[in-house]
């Protein structure tokens, strides 16, 4: 079972209400993303940019609204500026923040628009220096098209996009009623299905749903699939691949790799052994300072 996260960017060159801008398109859940829009401002003019993301069509995106005001000859002089975050679903707005933001610099005007692991996401404007940031909604598995655009037309000093895409992992090749038909009727002791057990787990680290059901299938080389047959994990459906046990040389003792919940792959000093005349499978993380033990619930033939 071989994955890995990747960068992935998609760029091209499109006009947006008359001004050049850049289109940004996600194809894959994304995990983080980093984007950093700077703008010139006018000598003498006011200008506005609106920023697009979760872009599917022009009836169904969020996007930021915010002013420029012109340069001004003293860089000591914050220029206010308003701030509108806007969510239209089938062609409907609502306005999810507005606010104004008072913006110091002679250049520039930036907008950042970030995402982390865990999901969260946030806005921050600023001159010089970047204002605090405030949170607004981001749908990391459907990202769709990611772009700005100007009132007025404007030098673009910086356009910078990061964007670590996150790679679910693949289906079980197979029906998942028939897994478990297959797996009720199986001569293999360690194919089963598992509920969750308990756990041993640092919360700073690790957080492990109670509503897993897993699977664990033969691979034909020794090692196990471990297949997600139900829970309460978003963005996860029956069947997909939640993880593999290799074979080692130590009888009901496998080398782990494990997909979390956001897509990431932990494969390091990683391990899962078998207990309890093969009724319990522990699952060890060290480096995490956690384990979680599954109960065997449903096995072939004994």
């Amino acid at each position: 079972m071989k994955r890995c996260l990747t960068l992935m960017l998609l760029l091209c060159s499109l006009f947006v209400n008359g001004q050049d801008s850049i289109v940004v398109v996600f194809d894959r859940p994304l995990q983080t993303l980093l984007y950093h829009l700077r703008l010139e401002r006018l000598d003498n003019d006011a200008n506005q940019a609106t920023l697009f993301w979760n872009y599917a069509d022009s009836l169904n995106h969020i996007r930021a609204e915010f002013d420029m005001p012109p340069k001004e000859h003293s860089t000591d002089y914050a220029s206010p500026a308003l701030l509108s975050v806007i969510c239209r679903n089938n062609g409907c707005d609502s306005t999810l923040v507005k606010d104004k933001i008072f913006i110091k610099s002679d250049n520039g005007i930036s907008a950042i628009l970030s995402l982390q692991r865990n999901g969260a996401a946030s806005l921050s404007l600023g001159g010089d220096k970047p204002a605090e940031a405030l949170s607004v909604p981001f749908d990391s598995e459907r990202p769709g098209t990611l772009s700005f655009s100007t009132m007025k037309p404007t030098k673009t000093l910086n356009n910078f996009v990061l964007a670590l895409r996150r790679d679910k992992s693949e289906f079980y090749n197979g029906d998942i009623e028939q897994l478990i038909a297959d797996i009720k009727t199986s001569d293999d002791r360690l194919a089963a299905i598992w509920t969750y057990l308990d756990r041993n787990t640092d919360p700073a680290q690790t957080a492990v749903s109670r509503r897993y059901v897993l699977a664990t299938v033969a691979d034909g080389e020794g090692g196990y699939d471990i297949v997600y047959v139900d829970g309460d994990t978003p963005g996860w459906k029956p069947g997909q691949i939640k993880g593999h046990l290799r074979k080692t040389i130590f009888s009901d003792h496998f080398d782990l790799e494990w997909v979390t919940a956001d897509g990431n792959v932990l494969r390091d000093d990683t391990s899962a052994t078998f207990e309890g005349a093969s009724n319990i499978l522990r699952l060890d993380f060290p480096l995490l300072k956690s384990s979680v033990r599954f109960r065997r619930t449903s096995a072939g033939k004994r």
